[in-house]
């Protein structure tokens, strides 16, 4: 029997391996989980998908994590998680809506933890 689902999460990943990874974790932990490469690619996918949430690595090939998480909550209104070992971007991000950084080197049980504080924080469907 498959978990309940949990909600739509879009995974923002240049490194194909990491993002099915984290894909594979959230799958088996009960979300609907889309992937992309890049901040292109993830704003053309929310614009004809529900997305409840993006989770994006800060360094992109054509945009900042934080410049795609925030563009995406100021089009959606739907949170972002921005996995970054820099403590430049957890400053950066600790003043925006709807947008957190989390830290790299960060268990699964934390980062299901920050997913679904995210999406209950700010009204998302879970």
């Amino acid at each position: 029997r498959l978990p309940e689902q949990q909600g739509r999460v879009l995974v923002v990943d240049a490194d194909r391996k990491s993002q099915s990874t984290l894909v594979g974790l959230l799958r088996t932990t009960g979300f609907d989980a889309r992937s992309a490469t890049s901040a292109e690619q993830a704003l053309k996918l929310a614009s004809t998908e529900a997305i409840s949430l993006v989770i994006t690595r800060s360094r992109l090939p054509d945009l900042t994590g934080i410049e795609l998480a925030t563009t995406f909550h100021h089009a959606y209104g739907r949170p972002a998680l921005i996995l970054s070992a820099s403590e430049e971007d957890v400053r950066a991000t600790s003043t925006l809506e709807g947008v957190r950084c989390l830290p790299s080197a960060h268990s699964a049980r934390e980062l299901l933890g920050a997913i679904r504080e995210s999406l209950r924080s700010l009204g998302a469907a879970i």
